[in-house]
């Protein structure tokens, strides 16, 4: 687990990604959840790598698959945003529930 602090204007890349949680001031936590080989829904036959990672940021989620190592770059925007950017990989917008209720 890797937890950091970035602010704006900080460009940090990511390498070897497991699980990590990042803390950017004016947006909150940023989660990333190494999936290994396991795919999410929707996400069964593309992207066609082998390993992914679930990084999720209040109510979005993006989906980043890779195969060996996987390289990201997260970018904060001047007005407090964040972008991500594969080095190597697919990235993908999915949509996941946050809260399931389960019917007893």
């Amino acid at each position: 687990m890797h937890d950091r602090i970035i602010n704006r204007h900080d460009k940090n890349t990511i390498s070897g990604l497991t699980n990590a949680y990042m803390n950017i001031p004016g947006i909150g936590a940023v989660n990333f959840t190494y999936l290994g080989e396991d795919r999410l829904p929707g996400c069964e036959t593309f992207p066609i790598e082998k390993y992914g990672v679930l990084i999720r940021v209040h109510t979005s989620e993006v989906c980043y698959r890779f195969d060996n190592q996987g390289d990201l770059e997260l970018t904060v925007s001047k007005y407090g945003g964040c972008s991500l950017q594969s080095k190597n990989g697919t990235l993908v917008q999915v949509d996941l529930s946050e809260l399931i209720i389960n019917p007893s």
